[in-house]
């Protein structure tokens, strides 16, 4: 056996320690391990410090000193137990950590212990997760009685403060770290002015169907396919489905002030997701084939903003109000006790603009992640008549291309807008769009139910745009459909939602045409934008679309499978 051990800890210097069984065994480490136990000669000092902590520890005084700092590490715990301060683990060990929840409090609290002559430290993700911030500070034999009992006592007069200038409460507290009901009041006299009265309410809906639609489309038909019509699709698709990622819970907030009046709205789903879904595709890839055997593998019940199939600004609120951020809070608040009550992993807000800094900042210092999404890509103005005005608008280059890869093939195609598909037409369509959802790991999510393609094909706002190859062309038995796109019509937008691929035809730029044959579309109708989703950024900036980078921002109770992806990532990056 070699015994390694540290000597930071219980000798409260720095260093390590090796005891070999052997002579031998020690010559040999010494020979062959230098790269692997060399990082730096000890400074003088702190070889001093360790042999003085040696000695001690080979003398009788180690055991006072130990029954000493015993006795202070239980007077920290009795006082603060007595104060009620919320002590997560009243264990007998030197180091304290006491919850404060967000980040803001931490902050705020921090600077009122230095104000009372206390330095402590701020235990603040990445060490915890985002919302469990806490003060942590460390009890040694140097501190006196005196000094705890002021400590505990200014902890105690300053978290409640701290807590309300933020615009919290205790139960920010007692949420992130899971504490009992018994641990759950201050003293009267430390909480008394910790007294939250909003002037908000919010209204909670399971289904768009108790939500009048003028009121839901004033605030959010406009930004995407989840306007009052696309949002009763997706219900009516994603319930009643054999597998479970295949079941999706509807959750709607509006937010309205004491004079009744709508100053916040959303939407959430609860879904069963899969962790890389923003990963590298190289991961995804590697962890894909794990979930050859194991479906669920690095999985997690999400509530997220939106739903995997829409894209947009699917948060509602007046940014040019005083009271913005006031709302937004009430509103998180909301959020997170659903969040808490549906037991989900993770908590998602998303489609955010990634230099979007003040709602960065703000969703930040609430204990939020900010992690980066695909670019979304969209066609702002549809300000020309023809398809020849369509291409002269573009600079030289792009046309020139464009030329090269689509109007020399389109009389190659037959374009048909499909009104009354057969069951075999929506067969094989759903093949066409497995091609694809095998080939495109850069948005990982699981497999859409066939149950969509046939609700979505008997929808009168949604436009199934049918590419085949003209008899001359494509001399296959039986000439079949190589694409097929289903785009979302709302009242003013054009939302290219799924396709699907016959990848042996490549030479034919049959994804460039379908881009084209959509964009004709959305003229035709005389619709205002179109809303080309994530991916494929260069394939659709060659048509004029606006790429714009996306941010999102995560909570996760356990960050596990988060780290096993991210190590991935560091593996991935470093082969």
């Amino acid at each position: 056996m070699i015994l390694a051990t540290s000597l930071a800890k219980g000798f409260a210097s720095g260093g390590g320690v090796f005891v070999f069984p052997t002579e031998e065994w020690c010559w040999k480490v010494r020979t062959w391990g230098g790269p692997l136990t060399y990082s730096g000669p000890q400074q003088p000092a702190t070889l001093g410090c360790s042999i003085a902590s040696a000695k001690i520890h080979l003398t009788e005084d180690v055991y006072i000193k130990q029954d000493e700092l015993m006795s202070k590490i239980k007077l920290c715990n009795k006082i603060l137990t007595e104060l009620e301060v919320p002590l997560i683990a009243e264990s007998e060990v030197p180091i304290r950590f006491v919850g404060v929840g967000l980040p803001t409090v931490g902050y705020n609290l921090v600077n009122k212990l230095m104000q009372d002559g206390y330095y402590t430290n701020l235990g603040i993700y990445p060490a915890v997760p985002e919302t469990c911030t806490g003060i942590r500070f460390t009890i040694t034999n140097n501190h006196t009685e005196d000094d705890i009992v002021g400590l505990c006592k200014s902890i105690a007069k300053n978290l409640p403060i701290a807590l309300k200038e933020e615009g919290r409460t205790v139960e920010d507290i007692y949420r992130a770290f899971k504490m009992l009901r018994s641990k759950r009041t201050f003293k009267q006299n430390v909480v008394s002015d910790i007294v939250q009265n909003s002037k908000y309410k919010i209204q909670r809906e399971s289904s768009i169907k108790n939500i009048p639609q003028p009121v839901w489309d004033k605030l959010l038909g406009d930004n995407g396919m989840f306007d009052w019509n696309g949002l009763q699709l997706l219900e009516s698709i994603f319930q009643n489905n054999k597998k479970p990622e295949n079941n999706w819970a509807f959750q709607y907030y509006i937010v309205k002030d004491d004079h009744d009046k709508i100053v916040a709205a959303t939407f959430f789903t609860i879904v069963l997701s899969k962790d890389d879904m923003l990963s590298s595709a190289e991961v995804s890839n590697q962890i894909e084939l794990q979930r050859k055997n194991n479906p669920y593998y690095l999985t997690s019940r999400c509530m997220m903003m939106g739903t995997l199939l829409t894209e947009g600004s699917h948060l509602w609120i007046d940014r040019t109000s005083d009271n913005w951020k006031e709302i937004m809070m009430y509103l998180i608040d909301g959020i997170w006790k659903d969040h808490e009550k549906m037991e989900t992993d993770a908590l998602y807000f998303r489609d955010f603009k990634a230099d979007d800094v003040e709602i960065r900042d703000y969703l930040i210092d609430r204990g939020f992640l900010k992690i980066d999404m695909p670019n979304t890509n969209s066609i702002d103005s549809l300000n020309w008549n023809t398809s020849t005005d369509f291409f002269k608008q573009l600079p030289q280059k792009k046309r020139n291309r464009l030329k090269r890869e689509v109007i020399r093939f389109q009389d190659f195609f037959e374009i048909r807008i499909v009104n009354d598909a057969t069951d075999n037409e929506i067969e094989y369509w759903y093949t066409l769009y497995q091609n694809v959802q095998r080939n495109s790991l850069k948005v990982n999510t699981f497999l859409l139910p066939k149950k969509l393609f046939y609700e979505a094909s008997k929808n009168k706002n949604i436009d199934i745009i049918e590419l085949k190859l003209k008899p001359e062309i494509d001399k296959r038995a039986q000439r079949l459909p190589v694409a097929i796109g289903f785009v979302y019509k709302s009242q003013n937008n054009y939302c290219p939602w799924i396709l699907g691929l016959d990848y042996s035809f490549k030479e034919y730029h049959v994804y460039r045409q379908l881009l084209f044959q959509a964009i004709l579309g959305a003229k035709q109708l005389n619709k205002h934008k179109i809303y080309f989703g994530f991916t494929a950024d260069e394939e659709k900036e060659k048509f004029g679309a606006k790429s714009t980078p996306m941010t999102a921002y995560i909570q996760v109770k356990d960050s596990f499978n988060l780290s096993v992806i991210g190590l991935m990532q560091t593996n991935k990056a470093q082969d």
